[in-house]
C-alpha cells in the first residue's frame, strides 16, 4: 500500500516511517520507494546517514548502502542528491567568502583608506592548458591525487588554490568529476554484460570481484558530505 507524501513544510525527520521487515533470514529486498523517499528526503535536509539510519524502525546503515547497489533507480537519485548537497555546499562557502571579502572593503572605505584589489603573494601558476589537463585525467577515472603525482603536473596546493579563486576551473573540475563517475559506472556495466554474453561459461567469482572493485573505487571518488548544518525550516 502506497504511504500518502506528508506536506513539504515538514521536516523529513518528522515523517511517518514506513513499515519495514526487520526480521532476520533469507527475503527478497525489503527496498520500497516509500521509505527510498523518506531516506532520500532527510539527505536533502542535510541528515547523515548516520543519523538517519539510528533510529530502529530505519534500515540499517549497510542495508542503505546494499540499495544503492542493487536498486539501480534508488542509486541514481541517491547520487544525485549527493551531488546538489555538494553544490549547495561550494556555493554557501563562496558566498561566505564574498560576504568577508565585501566587511573587509566596507571597513577599509570606512577608515579612509584605499579598497585593496590585489592579491599579495606569488603569480598564479594557473593557465588554461594545465587546468584542461587537470580535468581531462580526472575524466578519464583517475583520482586527483594521482594526476597531481603525475610528472609535469602541478601540485595539489596548486590545484585546490585555483578551486578556490577561479570558479571557471571550478565549474570544470565539478563537471569532470560528473563524467568520471559516469565513466566508471560504464565500466561496471560493460563488466556485467560480459558476464551475461559469457552465460554459463563466465567465471562469475573473478567477475564479481572486478564489479565489486569498480563500486568501491566509485564510492571512494564520489564527494563525502557530513555534518551540515540543520536546515532552515520554512512555512
Amino acid at each position: 500500500m502506497n504511504m500518502p507524501m506528508p506536506s513539504p513544510s515538514i521536516p523529513a525527520k518528522d515523517w511517518p516511517i514506513p513499515p519495514m521487515d526487520h526480521e532476520p533470514g533469507h527475503k527478497s529486498s525489503a527496498f520500497t520507494w516509500a521509505m527510498g523517499r523518506v531516506i532520500l528526503q532527510r539527505m536533502g535536509d542535510r541528515e547523515t546517514m548516520a543519523a538517519i539510519t539510528a533510529d530502529p524502525a530505519m534500515p540499517a546503515y549497510c542495508t542503505v548502502f546494499q540499495w544503492v547497489k542493487m536498486v539501480p533507480a534508488f542509486g541514481d537519485a541517491y547520487r544525485e542528491v549527493r551531488l546538489k548537497l555538494a553544490e549547495v555546499q561550494q556555493a554557501e562557502r563562496a558566498e561566505a567568502r564574498a560576504a568577508k571579502a565585501a566587511a573587509r572593503d566596507a571597513a577599509r572605505r570606512a577608515a579612509g583608506k584605499p579598497v585593496r584589489t590585489w592579491v599579495a603573494g606569488s603569480r598564479s601558476s594557473y593557465t588554461p592548458q594545465w587546468a584542461a589537463a587537470v580535468c581531462a585525467a580526472v575524466e578519464a577515472g583517475a583520482a586527483l591525487s594521482a594526476v597531481v603525482r603525475r610528472p609535469g603536473m602541478p601540485s595539489s596546493k596548486a590545484v585546490y588554490t585555483w578551486m578556490r579563486r577561479r570558479p571557471e576551473f571550478r565549474a570544470m573540475y565539478v563537471e569532470a568529476c560528473r563524467r568520471r563517475e559516469v565513466t566508471w559506472w560504464l565500466r561496471r556495466d560493460r563488466v556485467i554484460d560480459e558476464v551475461i554474453d559469457a552465460g554459463l561459461a563466465a567465471d562469475l567469482r573473478g567477475s564479481s570481484r572486478r564489479i565489486a572493485a569498480i563500486e568501491g573505487r566509485i564510492g571512494r571518488l564520489t564527494p563525502k558530505i557530513h555534518r551540515f548544518p540543520p536546515a532552515p525550516h520554512r512555512r
